[in-house]
C-alpha cells in the first residue's frame, strides 16, 4: 500500500504517526508516533487514515531508507499541521 499520514489515539490521548501498510508475503501495519515516549504496550491503538504520501518501495541500502523515512517524517507532520 505504502506510507501515509495519520492521527492515532490511545487511551490516554490523540497521537500523530506516520504509517506505513506493507504488502509482502504477510501483512504488517508500521506506525511511527511523533513526539511519544512512553509504554503503549498491552493497550489498543485506533488509527485514522488521512493523508496517501507515496507507494511502498525497495531501497539501496538502509541510509537511503531512513533519508527517506525522514522526508515522509517532514511531509506527514506539514500534512498533519493543515487538518
Amino acid at each position: 500500500m505504502g506510507v501515509s499520514s495519520n492521527r492515532s489515539a490511545s487511551q490516554q490521548n490523540g497521537l500523530e504517526v506516520l504509517l506505513n501498510i506493507d504488502r509482502g508475503t504477510e501483512s504488517r501495519l508500521e506506525v511511527h508516533l511523533f513526539d511519544f515516549s512512553g509504554d503503549l504496550y498491552g493497550q489498543e491503538l485506533a488509527v485514522a487514515l488521512h493523508a496517501f504520501i507515496r507507494e511502498e518501495q525497495k531501497f539501496e541500502s538502509f541510509d537511503a531508507l531512513k533519508a527517506q523515512i525522514a522526508r515522509d517524517a517532514h511531509e506527514a507532520r506539514a500534512l498533519l499541521d493543515r487538518i
